[in-house]
């Protein structure tokens, strides 16, 4: 019981950071420009692998209890590179688009920018200061409100 409502808590936590950050990144320009039509498609296809899982999670009740006996053996022949379907095709449906949901999630993971979580932190301690320079206009030193009306202030 502790794991089942543990799992739903973790789901419902990653629904809100999940949404959280997808709020974030269409309310700013900036981060607009800089997200690829592939980000945007594996942040729907996360979004479907956290409602299909919390779907999963409430719906399909204990979870854990059957998982070790029909999912383990499944990848399990996947690890192997013998692929044995007969332990999920008795699976509910919503079982099976979570399942293919996350293969195609990995599959599209490496094209794009969210693989830099795959970067291992350490290079970024011994890292220069990085220098962000901005191309925007500077306002000129004559109009009122420029860099010398901020100076005389």
């Amino acid at each position: 019981m502790v794991l089942e409502v543990s799992a739903l808590a973790a789901g419902l936590l990653t629904l809100f950071g999940t949404l959280r950050l997808m709020w974030r990144r269409m309310r700013s320009p900036r981060l607009m420009q800089v997200t690829s039509p592939m980000d945007r498609l594996l942040y729907a296809l996360l979004l479907f692998q956290i409602g299909s899982g919390l779907w999963i999670a409430l719906g399909c009740r204990w979870g854990t209890a059957w998982y070790i006996h029909t999912a383990v053996p499944y990848l399990r022949s996947l690890f192997i590179l013998q692929p044995d379907l007969k332990p999920i095709t008795g699976m509910p449906l919503v079982v099976r688009l979570h399942m293919l949901g996350a293969f195609v999630l990995l599959a599209l993971f490496s094209f794009t920018r969210l693989v830099h979580v795959l970067v291992a932190p350490i290079p970024y301690l011994w890292r220069h200061v990085q220098l962000v320079v901005w191309n925007r206009r500077r306002p000129s030193r004559a109009a009122p409100g420029g860099e010398a009306a901020a100076r005389e202030a």
